[in-house]
């Protein structure tokens, strides 16, 4: 995927978390969810969880914590078509 060329936000600190962030949103994504307690132990399961994958998105729905990691688009994993389609569905959505 192309970077693209204004500077990355503070949401953002390198393309490759912007990468990985574009992918997660635009459907490109393994999601686990893992069902807790309570709330209060939900927020404790997603503390520890977050720090284990800088890059994935770590939601928490009442006692369930959902976890998204995006899919790996490397080179012979995804067919040429889908890697566009993955492109150009991740570009859209960060131009929203």
């Amino acid at each position: 995927m192309d970077e693209p060329a204004e500077t990355i936000s503070g949401d953002f600190p390198t393309a490759e978390h912007l990468r990985k962030h574009a992918l997660i949103r635009s459907g490109f994504h393994d999601k686990r969810s893992l069902v807790a307690s309570s709330k209060a132990e939900a927020l404790r399961l997603a503390a520890f969880v977050e720090p284990m994958d800088e890059y994935a998105i770590v939601t928490i729905l009442g006692s369930m914590v959902e976890v998204y990691t995006a899919k790996s688009n490397r080179t012979g994993r995804w067919s040429a078509a889908s890697f566009r389609r993955a492109r150009l569905r991740c570009w859209s959505g960060l131009a929203r």
